[in-house]
């Protein structure tokens, strides 16, 4: 690799990334094996890598991959996942005969369990739906407030959903570089609960001391939070909340 005439040193991550992803593509494409009989498999080809090489990569794969036997693919990139979703969808919808097998496309989700490994799981739906984690944090939250508690994952997780999905709401509805906690005043009027919620989230979800990330939030203090924040929700647009909550069901 060079720059100038010059050897490049000292690459940057997203350099390698983009490198080892270009040779991979000609040693796929080596003639040493037919394409149409080769299983391919690609494992987070756009980390490390700007969110302008999005495309790229996508187009890369669907043009030079794309015909090849199997295709396994595992990312942590929603955009990415989106988009290889609306592509095998669509040529599954087509029915085109040069893309018959992507008839037996499926998704998953890798759990992270302890240290002794991971497990597969069927994908949640709403993401199967929804090209958007908006959706899908909000169904989350419903699902918890509604009875739906499920396991101690769920809990460790849930001061982090109920984050992210807040700082969404805001930034769509109150669009000023102001930041979650600029924007809890018009979002919770009653003072005591707005602290109540800012420090759960805030607290919970960024693991500020050692002993903070061995805690598992209680179950009464989570419901009580999570309900306040969809009630901020409908409180602040009701036919919105229930554009919403048809989504996720």
């Amino acid at each position: 690799i060079s720059r100038g005439g010059a050897v490049g040193k000292n690459l940057s991550e997203g350099e390698k990334t983009a490198i080892a992803f270009t040779y991979y593509i000609t040693r796929v494409q080596d003639g040493k094996h037919a394409l149409a009989d080769t299983i391919v498999v690609i494992d987070d080809p756009i980390s490390s890598l700007d969110a302008n090489h999005l495309f790229n990569t996508y187009a890369l794969i669907k043009t030079q991959v794309g015909a090849c036997k199997q295709l396994f693919l595992c990312t942590h990139s929603f955009e990415l996942f989106s988009l290889i979703k609306d592509w095998a969808a669509e040529k599954e919808k087509k029915g085109t005969k040069e893309f018959e097998k992507w008839k037996d496309w499926r998704f998953y989700l890798v759990k992270r369990g302890d240290n002794t490994g991971s497990r597969i799981e069927n994908i949640p739906s709403v993401l199967m739906r929804f090209n958007s984690e908006y959706h899908y944090l909000f169904g989350e939250l419903h699902r918890f407030a509604n009875g739906d508690p499920g396991d101690f994952d769920r809990l460790l997780t849930l001061p982090n959903v109920t984050r992210r999905f807040m700082e969404a709401f805001g930034g769509i509805m109150i669009p000023r570089n102001q930041g979650l906690v600029g924007k809890m005043d018009r979002l919770f009027a009653d003072v005591v609960e707005r602290e109540r919620v800012w420090k759960f989230i805030n607290q919970y979800s960024h693991q500020t001391t050692v002993m903070r990330s061995l805690t598992i939030p209680d179950v009464g203090e989570c419901v009580a939070v999570v309900n306040a924040c969809l009630n901020a929700v409908r409180n602040w647009d009701n036919e919105y909340f229930l554009d919403l909550e048809s989504e996720i069901s």
